[in-house]
């Protein structure tokens, strides 16, 4: 979603213009999404552009270590965590040629997503993509807890999500 600046900051000089101007030219880019299980281990993992395709323990072990990463920063960060469950890890991690954004869910899961350092809307897909989840995963009579989420329909909405 794009949040407009109100019309008296259109003009070319405003910087919330130069913001918008930016949304508009930055299409999302999300190179690969992971979703953990409230233990930390990888139920889904999926890439989204022509990457290396590593062993699916490389995948295991990644998402692993982003477990763990949101696990140190949760238990060394400096604002109490006591009433919310979701709040306090990381959310964004930014490198040189990707940005590592996270959403913690009431639940436990964990929704990574890799992408582009200059894609703007990171957390809105987040959100999109776990009621993706709640529809297509959570719903269908199939899917047991915790287990590794193989829904075609998922993915599909996924890919539809980006385009």
């Amino acid at each position: 979603m794009i949040r407009r600046p109100p019309r008296s900051t259109l003009s070319s000089s405003s910087a919330a213009s130069d913001v918008y101007k930016r949304q508009i030219q930055s299409p999302m880019v999300v190179y690969s999404l992971f979703i953990n299980n409230k233990s930390g281990g990888l139920v889904f993992h999926e890439n989204f552009v022509e990457i290396e395709r590593l062993p699916s323990n490389e995948y295991l072990r990644l998402s692993s270590f982003f477990d763990s990463m949101y696990a140190i920063a949760r238990r060394t960060s400096p604002t109490p965590h006591t009433t919310d469950p979701a709040c306090s890890g990381i959310v964004q991690l930014d490198a040189e040629h990707f940005s590592l954004h996270c959403l913690r869910t009431q639940t436990g899961l964990k929704f990574y997503i890799l992408t582009d350092p200059h894609s703007l809307g990171a957390q809105a897909y987040l959100q999109t993509a776990y009621e993706l989840y709640t529809d297509y995963v959570l719903k269908n009579p199939f899917y047991e807890l915790e287990m590794p989420i193989r829904c075609e329909l998922f993915n599909g909405a996924l890919r539809k999500l980006l385009s």
